[in-house]
């Protein structure tokens, strides 16, 4: 189990004021984080982003990288933004 101390207070506070906007953002609102009024978290997205990474996963040897980029390869400019979020 983790443990973890504050070195100063509140200085978790950041990271839960991140958290709280993406999902705000993101999952309740299918909004981007990164790229302003766009619709990224959609379930289109989502639906594509798990049938090219969950259900066919890619075993190869590659890096990571090369893995990424090979199973993006034919996606919409969306499901690259989805991926990258």
């Amino acid at each position: 189990m983790a443990i973890y101390y504050e070195l100063e207070k509140n200085d978790r506070k950041a990271i839960y004021e991140v958290a709280e906007k993406w999902k705000n953002e993101c999952l309740l609102n299918n909004k981007s984080l990164i790229w302003d009024g766009e619709s990224i978290w959609t379930d289109t997205n989502l639906d594509r982003f798990k049938s090219i990474f969950v259900e066919n996963p890619d075993v190869s040897g590659e890096n990571f990288d090369d893995k990424f980029k090979k199973q993006l390869e034919n996606e919409s400019e969306d499901v690259h933004k989805f991926a990258i979020e």
